[in-house]
């Protein structure tokens, strides 16, 4: 199935043109105008597609950032082969694999790139009539990799640094030791730390508001209890932001405006933390670490997966396997000499 010949893209800026007035014709034509395409007109239909996802879909701003990664991937694969051959190379998604395999890249990347340009073919699939070349087709094999949680005493230590760093002030001191805290203490990703808001906070019903988190049309919510010591760090950030008159809505204000801090901020305050520490540590395994600790704690699996905001169960149980390793390195110790 095709577009209709009313969509005939003569250039990219026609075909753009077409898909912003999104004047669709579904369903099987006699002529097959994409067999007509470049990859500018390819290029400028990408365009739209990111358009539509971030205002209709809702699509994050880190889940549109590995759309445009993972098409240019996608876009230098077909570079290799004549004009000709483009339209059928465009669906040749095995073939795309298979070339990048080739190149070295990893499993890991190998799945994360077919998630990434499905999206995009299941949006002309939808708004276009193309046939959808994804169908049928099963992601990249992931090989079982448990998740990287810190040691407990790591946890401490990096949670420490943050507070002894030679800050320049009292606010950027607690500042980086409540986004250090909300990290392990309450599970958030990054990119929700930089939406959250100052009312999302609430410190007498101790729980914290998680908008748009992970997940399909742009996310879901989800709310986390605060635990006592991420509270006792919360009450000495809020009060250094009310010492600095911030009234803002984001909660971690930057030291300059006072609006929400930027990406930037967030990743220059982690790494000083990181330096600080001598742990090289990641974001996402600090979250590991707090999915964890929710297990070890004795916490239900059902109750850690609301916590955590994983969309499948599976997902927490992965977390489970962390304990064999755990067990395993403590048998070692066992001997009777």
């Amino acid at each position: 199935m095709f577009p209709s010949d009313s969509l005939r893209p003569s250039t990219g800026e026609a075909i753009s043109r077409a898909s912003t007035s999104q004047q669709r014709v579904i369903g099987p034509v006699p002529d097959a105008p994409f067999l007509k395409w470049g990859l500018r007109d390819l290029d400028a239909r990408f365009r739209d597609f990111m358009e539509y996802a971030e205002f209709s879909l809702g699509h994050s701003a880190d889940s549109r950032r590995g759309y445009k990664g993972t098409y240019g991937n996608f876009r230098k694969f077909l570079s290799t082969f004549p004009p000709e051959e483009l339209p059928r190379k465009m669906f040749a998604i095995e073939e795309w694999i298979s070339w990048n395999r080739k190149r070295g890249i990893s499993q890991v990347t190998l799945n994360t790139y077919f998630r990434q340009l499905r999206p995009f073919f299941l949006d002309m699939a939808k708004r276009d009539g193309f046939e959808n070349p994804f169908v049928g087709l099963k992601p990249p094999h992931l090989p079982a990799i448990l998740p990287k949680a810190r040691s407990l005493n790591e946890c401490k230590h990096i949670l420490l640094s943050a507070e002894q760093y030679d800050w320049d002030t009292p606010y950027e001191r607690w500042r980086a030791v409540g986004i250090i805290g909300i990290l392990l203490y309450a599970g958030l990703r990054k990119g929700e730390v930089l939406r959250l808001q100052f009312l999302d906070v609430n410190l007498d019903a101790e729980t914290i508001r998680v908008n748009r988190g992970k997940g399909r049309y742009g996310g879901k919510d989800r709310v986390v209890m605060i635990a006592p010591p991420l509270r006792r760090i919360l009450e000495m950030y809020i009060r250094e932001r009310r010492k600095h008159g911030f009234a803002g809505p984001g909660f971690f204000a930057s030291m300059k405006t006072g609006q929400p801090i930027s990406e930037s901020t967030f990743k220059r305050i982690v790494e000083r933390v990181r330096h600080a520490s001598g742990i090289r540590f990641s974001v996402h395994s600090l979250r590991h670490s707090f999915v964890t600790m929710l297990l070890k704690s004795g916490v239900p699996i059902h109750v850690a997966r609301e916590l955590a905001g994983h969309s499948n169960i599976t997902t927490t149980a992965m977390y489970l396997r962390v304990f064999d390793e755990d067990k395993r390195q403590e048998i070692r110790k066992l001997s009777f000499e």
